[in-house]
């Protein structure tokens, strides 16, 4: 997790909108930015990278509801 977590500092760093003066990189670095806060999100707790791993995007869009039946499949 030490390495997921230096990933995402930096990579927060250079995708902060902040950081941007230009209005069209500010709006790709702040798209760019909440990919990485998904990630982040997503690879920084057991639970819900479970739920990512075996339903995708939509299983957290379920609000992890599926990963009770993680240990059905």
């Amino acid at each position: 997790t030490e390495e997921i977590v230096r990933a995402y500092r930096k990579l927060a760093q250079v995708f902060h909108p902040d950081k941007h003066l230009d209005e069209e990189h500010r709006k790709q670095a702040s798209e760019s930015f909440s990919k990485v806060q998904e990630a982040y999100e997503v690879l920084s707790s057991p639970e819900r990278r479970q739920v990512y791993d075996v339903y995708g995007k939509q299983g957290l869009a379920a609000g992890g509801q599926a990963c009770s039946q993680c240990s059905e499949v």
